[in-house]
């Protein structure tokens, strides 16, 4: 398993965090952590690739940096 920490940009409260989390292990991310405009992501790169995962992030609506 993978694990990637990326500095997302827009986020501001839960509701935020949830739609991000939500849609993240519709990708196939297997789990996800919030801390202060940082995604922590887990997942296996035989499902779903970083970019994949930074491209899931940008179509809700965030920067990812």
């Amino acid at each position: 398993m993978k694990t990637e920490t990326l500095v997302v940009n827009g986020m501001h409260c839960k509701s935020c965090e949830l739609l991000i989390a939500d849609s993240l292990k519709d990708a196939g991310v297997e789990k996800v952590l919030f801390e202060k405009n940082r995604v922590k992501v887990f997942f296996e790169e035989s499902k779903i690739k970083l970019q994949q995962v930074k491209e899931t992030i940008r179509n809700e609506g965030y920067k990812v940096v």
